[in-house]
């Protein structure tokens, strides 16, 4: 028979100083799910190294990291990778983003003179439409008009 072991997590009470209440089985999964949801953030992809492709760490290999002494170190040099990221941007002035607006804006611009060429064309197709009806209309009364004399 396997026992679990229960996790307690301070609850505040009426001046009374602090008391712990265990945690049940399914708040504990939840915890853990956040954990490593946390983790996977901190401690970003890993490369495969026999496919060479990024993947998402494996719970086991999450825990290994932050389990270990390294970990603050690891945690540190992962801002730094990050920070590094950020002053190269920083160095290209932004031109990308700038570049990625201008896209964006040309797309728009593309959308909506295709929704006003598409608009046109509805339009016409119903004056079109009409004309066929009148003179449709035209002819049947000159028809009539012909018949009664």
């Amino acid at each position: 028979m396997s026992q679990r072991t229960w996790r307690r997590i301070p609850v505040s009470t009426d001046n009374a100083g602090a008391h712990t209440d265990p945690l049940d089985w399914v708040e504990e999964q939840r915890l853990r799910i956040f954990e490593n949801t946390v983790f996977r953030k901190i401690f970003d992809a890993k490369r495969d190294e026999v496919t060479g492709e990024w993947r998402k760490l494996h719970n086991a290999e999450l825990h290994a990291l932050y389990s270990s002494p390294g970990t603050i170190r690891n945690i540190k040099s992962i801002r730094l990778r990050w920070a590094g990221h950020v002053a190269a941007k920083q160095e290209r002035g932004g031109k990308e983003e700038e570049e990625e607006k201008e896209k964006q804006r040309k797309r728009k611009k593309t959308r909506k003179r295709e929704k006003e060429k598409g608009r046109k064309r509805k339009d016409e197709e119903r004056e079109e439409a009409e004309d066929e009806e009148v003179a449709e209309r035209k002819m049947k009364m000159r028809k009539e008009s012909k018949r009664r004399k």
